[in-house]
């Protein structure tokens, strides 16, 4: 960029009759000029020139600035760059000019898109100063609604973009532009409605179910009118124990997209003892690998995922296409194992029960270890909400067991 700039500061001269943009790139180039180093190829007495010479430039464009007519603020900004936008707002502030712009003024600069929503919110004066017009302007606006979710909601947004919400855009205002959102006219993303759809409870934006529920009702209806049965295929996988010869036959069929994995009946009857019951997580079904370590922790991203380029929210697990699908066949391994088992009066609770509370102290000297294993008599999903309490307690358990102190014979 110096480079490019060296020819533009050789030909300056304030004599010269420079339009709005050429002015806004003269300032530019005095910010580079002051925050490098000199380069390799000049003198250090040519680049102290240089330096010396932004100190006169720096006064022209102030003075510039000083004289210019923002009584018809729309067309001074309708005569700049796009990419200059931001400087324009930062240099009116700086200068103290936003005295001269009404509220008007500004309310039609956003109606007209002359400025981005987003640009405004990165300029801390214009938000102090224009308070109350551009939290009116946010209030049924499609931007706005996507800026207050991808600033809440999104992994990292908040820390990469320095913007600004106006003081008058209270929580609850924020919330009415999701429901605007999410109820438009228009139509909504997907990826943001299922943003608020899934969204955990954060300070200053407190989501209720009312509002996630539209938000996923939005989003299922967006997908059944851009996928119908001609434009989308199924895909799936079938998990069954049949009595085959091998221990298992995993397979893939082209025709209808479907994973199928089939399992030996012949071997769970034979080896249904609870450390092989154990031992097919790793050995059987892949689950695990040989150090216990899980196989569908994610990896990187596919070149589908990149294509897609869906947002990640914050405090969610990045869940990519390769990720769905493992998970999808898991659960059909894990219930046609589970249907299985029962056949011999055993539960998948019972195999956690054995581990904990048997293999652990057989093995390897470790008890005290405490699961309680829920009652068969209650629902699936109250068992499931029961494992994951025990889940939370094992962990804690396994953090106090690290912390504690080993006593080394001497």
């Amino acid at each position: 960029m110096f480079q490019r700039a060296m020819p533009i500061l050789d030909s300056f001269d304030a004599a010269n009759n420079y339009n709005l943009n050429q002015i806004i790139e003269l300032e530019n180039i005095v910010r580079i000029v002051k925050s490098i180093d000199c380069p390799k190829n000049i003198t250090p007495e040519k680049f102290k020139e240089y330096r010396d010479k932004t100190s006169g430039i720096s006064h022209f464009v102030f003075a510039y600035f000083q004289q210019l007519d923002l009584s018809d603020v729309e067309s001074v900004f309708q005569s700049i760059w796009t990419y200059y936008l931001l400087d324009m707002l930062e240099l009116l502030d700086r200068f103290s000019l936003l005295k001269n712009i009404p509220n008007s003024g500004v309310q039609n600069l956003l109606n007209k898109k002359l400025i981005p929503l987003f640009c405004i919110l990165e300029c801390k004066g214009w938000v102090k100063k224009y308070n109350q017009v551009i939290t009116g302007f946010m209030m049924n606006n499609k931007d706005a609604a996507e800026i207050i979710i991808k600033y809440y909601l999104v992994k990292d947004f908040a820390e990469k973009e320095s913007i600004v919400f106006p003081k008058a855009l209270t929580e609850e205002k924020k919330i009415s532009v999701l429901n605007y959102y999410v109820d438009g006219a228009f139509e909504p993303h997907p990826n943001y409605l299922e943003l608020i759809e899934n969204a955990p409870i954060i300070p200053g934006l407190n989501i209720d179910d009312r509002l996630r529920l539209k938000a996923k009702k939005a989003k299922e209806k967006y997908w059944e009118k851009h996928f119908s049965e001609r434009s989308s295929f199924s895909y799936g996988s079938i998990a069954s124990f049949k009595e085959i010869d091998e221990e298992k036959n995993e397979s893939y069929n082209e025709t209808d997209h479907h994973v199928y994995c089939t399992y030996s009946k012949k071997w769970v009857r034979e080896h249904h003892d609870f450390p092989t019951l154990l031992n097919n997580f790793i050995f059987l079904f892949d689950f695990f690998d040989s150090e216990l370590r899980c196989q569908f922790v994610l990896k990187k991203k596919s070149t589908l995922d990149e294509l897609l380029a869906k947002s990640e929210g914050v405090k969610h697990y990045p869940i990519r296409s390769q990720f769905t699908t493992e998970r999808m066949i898991c659960f059909t391994i894990l219930s046609a194992y589970m249907r299985e088992l029962e056949d011999y009066g055993i539960s998948i609770e019972d195999l956690f029960d054995y581990f904990f509370n048997g293999y652990l102290k057989e093995n390897f000297g470790i008890s005290d270890f405490e699961f309680k294993k829920p009652s068969k008599a209650v629902s699936l999903s109250e068992r499931i909400k029961l494992l994951y309490i025990e889940m939370d307690g094992i962990l804690k358990q396994l953090k106090y067991y690290y912390c504690c102190p080993v006593k080394v014979p001497t």
